[in-house]
């Protein structure tokens, strides 16, 4: 399958510091609505539960304006495929 039908290519931005993503390596929590893992102190804490940011609305990137995508880092990234399945 091409790539381009697996993945879709977005230019971000950061809604939240770098350093407030990082946080504290190691610390996990689930989120109460959902049920995902939660990690590095990400979680937020709304009215007594423990919510990731994405159930309370909260998302730590936004999407830019820009369509060219030519002059954004691109990450690639590679899996082993097991055709034994």
């Amino acid at each position: 399958m091409p790539v381009d039908e697996l993945f879709t290519f977005q230019e971000v931005e950061l809604s939240v510091p770098v350093s407030a993503l990082i946080s504290r390596p190691g610390v996990r929590v689930e989120c109460d609505q959902c049920g995902e893992e939660i990690i590095n102190e990400r979680q937020v804490d709304q009215d007594g539960r423990i919510l990731c940011r994405g159930c309370c609305e909260l998302p730590y990137y936004r999407l830019t304006e820009s369509d060219d995508l030519s002059a954004v880092p691109h990450l690639v990234f590679s899996f082993p495929i097991n055709h034994n399945l």
